[in-house]
């Protein structure tokens, strides 16, 4: 799975592209992918997105990724 990071006027815009399909972002669809595939091959940023945007969307990314590996502890 991709990830695709753009502006439209002043909000930030993703994407996933699985399996070579772009779908619009849908966070159910992403935990699902990253629970059964356990990676993100990469995250393509357009020009507009800065570089604090760009950490800050990476450690979003991270933290869902570590809950997401974290075994069931009930």
């Amino acid at each position: 799975m991709k990830i695709n990071v753009k502006k439209e006027k002043e909000d930030i815009v993703l994407s996933l592209i699985i399996n070579g399909a772009e779908e619009p972002f849908d966070y159910v669809r992403l935990v699902n992918e990253l629970y059964n595939k356990n990676e993100i091959e990469e995250i393509n940023y357009s020009n507009e997105i800065n570089d604090w945007e760009k950490e800050e969307i990476e450690e979003l990314i991270k933290q869902i990724n570590n809950v997401i590996k974290q075994p069931n502890e009930e």
